[in-house]
C-alpha cells in the first residue's frame, strides 16, 4: 500500500482539538482511504474493521462527521466534513482543497533552481541559440499551444464539467479556461513545460487502459492533479537522497 499526505493543520482541526480519540482516529483513516475523487468506497462494516473501531463509533463519527461544524476552518458547507454519493459511500468535501496543494519542500525546490541554473549555463556555454531554458520553454510553449487550445475543442456533455474524456483524441480535454489554469498552476510549481506535458501523455494513455477510471461521473481534475503530485514527489525523493 502507498503512502497518503497529511496536512500538518490536521492537528489544530476541530476533530482533533474536540473530537474524540474514535472520531480522530476515524478521521485519519478515512482521509488515508479515499480515492482521487475523495470517495472512500467501503461500507461502513469495512470502515469499522479496517479503522479498529466498534460499528457503533464508526455511524455515530460519520453522522457527526456530517453535520454542521461552526469550528471548522473551512466554511464551504457550514462546516461539514463529509457528504454520501448516489452510490451511499462516503465524500470527504474538502479534498480537492487540500489535494492541490504545493507540498514541495524548500530544499527541493532550490535543488530545481540549480538544476535550472546548470542547464542555463550549459545553453550558454555551447552557444547554441543564446536562449535560457526558460525561454527556450516560452518558445515551446507558443509552438506547442495547439496542443491545449488550438484544435477545436468538444462540447463537454454537461455545462458544468470542465474536464471530461475526449474519446476521437484519446485523451483528457477540458474547457479552455480549464486549461488554461491547470497549465498556469503547475508550470509555476517548478514543472519545465517538457515535463508538465509528457506527464499529461502519460496520464492520458494510463486513463486510456483503464476505462473505470475515466468513468461519466470522475473527477478528471483531481487524478490529473493526482498523476502530476505524485511525479512531483518522486521527483522530489530523487533530489533528496
Amino acid at each position: 500500500m502507498g503512502f497518503f499526505q497529511v496536512d500538518r493543520n490536521v492537528f489544530s482541526s476541530s476533530v482533533w482539538i474536540g473530537g474524540t480519540a474514535e472520531e480522530r482516529v476515524l478521521w485519519i483513516w478515512l482521509l488515508g482511504n479515499c480515492d482521487d475523487d475523495g470517495v472512500v468506497r467501503h461500507r461502513e462494516i469495512a470502515i469499522a474493521d479496517g479503522a479498529k473501531l466498534s460499528r457503533a463509533a464508526v455511524d455515530a463519527g460519520l453522522a457527526m462527521f456530517s453535520e454542521p461544524d461552526p469550528d471548522s476552518r473551512t466554511r464551504d458547507n457550514d462546516g461539514r466534513k463529509i457528504a454520501r454519493t448516489e452510490e451511499g459511500f462516503v465524500r470527504i468535501l474538502n479534498h480537492e482543497l487540500y489535494y492541490s496543494k504545493d507540498y514541495s519542500t524548500p530544499r527541493w525546490r532550490k535543488w530545481r533552481d540549480r538544476q535550472r541554473c546548470a542547464n542555463d549555463t550549459n545553453v550558454g556555454a555551447n552557444g547554441t541559440n543564446g536562449l535560457s531554458t526558460k525561454d527556450k520553454d516560452k518558445d515551446k510553449d507558443k509552438k506547442k499551444e495547439g496542443d491545449m487550445s488550438a484544435s477545436k475543442s468538444p462540447t463537454p456533455r454537461s455545462p458544468s464539467k470542465r474536464f471530461w474524456w475526449d474519446p476521437e483524441r484519446k485523451r483528457v480535454w477540458g474547457t479552455d479556461e480549464a486549461r488554461a489554469e491547470l497549465k498556469a498552476k503547475w508550470l509555476g510549481r517548478d514543472l519545465t513545460l517538457e515535463e508538465f506535458q509528457a506527464q499529461l501523455g502519460a496520464c492520458d494513455r494510463w486513463l486510456e487502459d483503464r476505462p473505470e477510471k475515466r468513468r461519466e461521473g470522475s473527477n478528471l481534475a483531481n487524478r490529473i492533479n493526482n498523476w502530476l503530485n505524485t511525479y512531483m514527489t518522486r521527483e522530489q525523493e530523487k533530489a533528496t537522497k
